[in-house]
């Protein structure tokens, strides 16, 4: 009895470990994410610059 009370304890404080972790994560992503779309823009806006100067 008290050996699954332990091993659910175990994993709760993983669990509650890896959740205080996973923000810096996703934050990673999303920056890297937002950089490539303002490459993107920006990319869009060079072309559109070359066209409007032909």
């Amino acid at each position: 009895m008290a050996l699954p009370a332990c091993f659910s304890l175990v994993i709760a404080f993983g669990a509650f470990y890896w959740k205080k972790k996973q923000p810096n994560l996703t934050r990673t992503v999303e920056n890297i994410q937002i950089n490539e779309e303002d490459n993107e823009i920006s990319m869009l806006q060079e072309k559109e610059r070359e066209f409007q100067e032909v």
